[in-house]
């Protein structure tokens, strides 16, 4: 087995490391390579193995799994008080620090199911108490930044991606747009005439 922690911060080199390392482990069965890392923007060996294990187009038995933050059952903050819920259950989605309107009610009961094997499966669903520990990591942990938050906490496999120092437009804005037309967009069908 070999475990590879935090490979997108591996630099310039990560490629000859990953090589190396690689080189000494048994092509066979029952040996196990495992690539992690908090994705750290795109490009480098970490995003391409990732997203060739994705699509399906890396060599070798490589496997793309992402694991959002709310899978994590550390990651919740109960209220303290009925009323403290009910006061933020009424602010969700009206405060643009933590996601323009959409994101937090889209996030609201968004959920994940894992296959852990022998035919079970667990569940993870974001509720009240996962948004209120959103909220305190956007502001605690990523210093008020939601683009921090999206790439060190992501709610999926794009989000963990973006390299939002390095974007012409604004990720959310972008983020938005794609979500609005994949709800309204009707496939079209146009008729090609030619005249021969």
């Amino acid at each position: 087995m070999l475990p590879c922690s935090e490979v997108s911060r591996w630099g310039d080199n990560a490629g000859d490391y990953a090589g190396a390392l690689l080189r000494n482990v048994a092509l066979a069965d029952g040996t196990e390579i495992i690539f992690e890392s908090t994705a750290k923007g795109v490009g480098g060996i970490f995003y391409e193995q990732y997203w060739g294990a994705h699509s399906g187009e890396t060599p070798g038995g490589w496997e793309a799994q992402f694991f959002p933050w709310f899978a994590f059952d550390e990651y919740t903050l109960p209220f303290t008080s009925l009323e403290q819920e009910e006061e933020f259950a009424y602010s969700v989605g009206k405060d643009p620090r933590y996601g323009e309107g959409e994101e937090e009610l889209r996030l609201l009961d968004e959920e994940v199911t894992y296959d852990l094997g022998n035919g079970t499966h667990e569940t993870f669903k974001v509720d009240m108490e996962r948004l209120h520990w959103r909220r305190l990591a956007i502001d605690v942990n990523c210093q008020s930044s939601l683009p921090q938050f999206h790439q060190d906490y992501p709610s999926n496999p794009r989000e963990a991606f973006l390299a939002s120092e390095r974007q012409v437009f604004e990720a959310q804005t972008l983020d938005r747009i794609r979500q609005r037309i994949q709800r309204t967009s009707k496939p079209k069908r146009y008729i090609i005439h030619a005249q021969v």
